[in-house]
């Protein structure tokens, strides 16, 4: 079956296009919907399609900046549709361009013009399938970075950032701008009957369809980011464009909030209730937001509960997370040792009552989204550990005490620590395989190791000790060693002088260039490139 994705930031123009057509007869499967073009070139990266149908004009990044992007680092797949709402030649000589299959207007587009377009679409996709080789669907952004996204925020959400330093690097690397002059967190449960009796794999896919609906329309509202955090909690992550307070969140969120609800309401028949954390004028900060949230989560049942609800004393950051740097670089780096000890202090804080419930629901609560988001599987992982429960890992929401939640953390850490057990080995060589995807897919860059392990979360000692183990030798010799391997591609394939391959590599200048590949290679660049000059020449007939 040939693999389709469509885009279009308009909801109503996506459930059209996938009810127009009996998409099966035309030997074609769809593989996701994407709301902009961002969004869209993580899904091309995810699912590898061999056709995507897109709307021109969407937020983020148009279909025609998609399919550029994705010319560039996929290569002639994903072919393109490109769809838009009035016939312009502009728009269209650039599609051409792009070598877009076809370029179709909305308010003209039947079943049968579109039958006949993805027909022409899969007979091209069938053709050059089988006669070129694809590039590999690997993104230098999210392919190296894109799978950092949920981390992000889930490390920013939960105040695990080691310094603002991290915090920036990893922002920038993502290109995140989080405009604004308050940041606020709304926490979002799904509900209803529907959502109760839909088993896992379900409740996942419907989980990714409603996160990508949220986006879109609440992006019409403020600007936004939307983080799913388990099947049922979803974090809508707010941007202000001006300083507001407590006291003055309802006007500006109510519109949004009542909008987000009743379209997710009406398109899948499931409830969505709110609760609002305190605003904060610093991202950095925003943890405290997500603190506020999520206990107001856990103690009201309103459809929207906003801060000034809370009729407690708000919790000390430090006392809720407790430990969490430790729990949180034990499971990133599969120490077994390390979260036992630290779960264990954890639990005698919560014994001796230093916590009170509610910080020690936050302290549980924490462990749950890092292991979810940090383990390369972690839904699944989590999944496994409370199987045997009626309400899975979610049952820690009907923890009524404090021995509840122990009991409820003790399984959950050593659920963790068997399965991290298991697949220490197959992780930390992923781990190295992945870093040096990133080092290929950036060798024109300067990559440092404090750099490098900053972005993928772990120290640099450990990040160094996997490249020493699994590839026998350090980070930086293979740094070093890839770019004089890329180097000398280079100098074989195209006309460049030494001192623009240097330039192109990110060395400081040609001598230093000069001096590292004589080091690497025992000549210097300049010898090498005469002697493969002259040894091409014997060749020659």
């Amino acid at each position: 079956m040939i693999k389709l994705i469509l885009a279009d930031d308009e909801p109503l123009v996506l459930v059209g296009l996938q009810n127009m057509l009996a998409w099966e007869n035309h030997d074609v499967t769809l593989c996701g919907t994407a709301r902009n073009g961002m969004e869209l070139l993580s899904m091309i990266e995810q699912h590898q399609p061999d056709i995507v149908i897109t709307d021109i004009k969407m937020p983020l990044a148009s279909g025609l900046d998609a399919a550029k992007v994705s010319a560039e680092r996929f290569g002639r797949f994903p072919l393109f549709i490109m769809l838009t709402n009035f016939e312009d030649f502009s728009y269209a000589r650039e599609a051409l361009s792009l070598r877009a299959v076809d370029y179709l207007v909305k308010i003209e587009l039947t079943p049968q013009v579109l039958a006949a377009s993805v027909d022409k679409a899969v007979e091209i996709a069938k053709r050059e399938n089988d006669s070129s080789p694809r590039k590999s669907f690997s993104v230098s952004g999210r392919g190296g970075i894109h799978p950092f996204y949920d981390k992000f925020f889930i490390r920013l959400l939960n105040n695990l950032f080691e310094n603002r330093e991290q915090f920036e690097l990893q922002k920038n690397e993502l290109g995140l701008a989080m405009p604004g002059a308050s940041h606020v967190v709304c926490f979002c449960t799904l509900g209803g009957m529907k959502v109760d009796t839909l088993d896992n794999a379900s409740l996942a896919e419907l989980n990714t369809t409603i996160v990508r609906m949220l986006k879109d329309t609440a992006s019409r509202f403020l600007s936004c980011d939307v983080i799913p955090l388990d099947m049922k909690s979803i974090v809508v992550l707010a941007h202000l464009e001006t300083k507001i307070s407590t006291e003055t969140l309802r006007t500006a969120l109510s519109l949004m909030l009542q909008q987000t609800e009743q379209v997710i309401r009406n398109y899948f028949s499931v409830t969505l209730t709110y609760a609002i954390g305190v605003p904060v004028q610093d991202m950095y900060d925003i943890h405290h937001s997500f603190f506020t949230a999520r206990r107001l989560s856990l103690r009201n049942s309103l459809a929207v509960a906003f801060p000034d609800a809370l009729d407690e004393e708000a919790e000390s950051p430090e006392a809720v997370f407790m430990h969490r740097d430790a729990i949180a670089k034990s499971i990133e780096e599969l120490d077994t040792v390390s979260l036992d000890a630290s779960i264990t202090n954890l639990l005698h804080v919560m014994e001796e009552r230093q916590l009170s419930f509610s910080e020690a629901m936050d302290a549980a609560c924490a462990v749950l989204y890092m292991a979810l988001t940090l383990l390369p599987d972690g839904q699944t992982v989590i999944d496994g550990i409370f199987s045997d429960s009626p309400d899975g890992y979610r049952s820690i929401y009907s923890c009524k005490n404090h021995e509840d939640i122990m009991k409820w953390l003790s399984n959950l850490a050593a659920g963790l620590s068997k399965d991290m057990a298991s697949k220490r080995q197959d992780y930390r060589q992923m781990v190295v395989r992945n870093v040096q995807t990133y080092i290929h897919e950036n060798i024109s860059r300067k990559l440092s190791l404090g750099e490098v392990s900053a972005l993928f979360g772990f120290s640099q000692n450990y990040l160094s000790h996997l490249f020493t183990k699994y590839v026998g030798t350090s980070f930086v010799e293979y740094v070093t060693r890839a770019k004089i391997s890329t180097a000398k591609e280079m100098m074989v394939s195209s006309n460049d002088k030494i001192y623009a391959i240097a330039e192109k590599l990110g060395f400081e200048n040609s001598f230093y260039f000069s001096k590292v590949f004589k080091k690497v290679e025992g000549i210097s660049p300049r010898d090498y490139m005469n002697r493969t000059i002259s040894q091409g020449e014997q060749h020659t007939p």
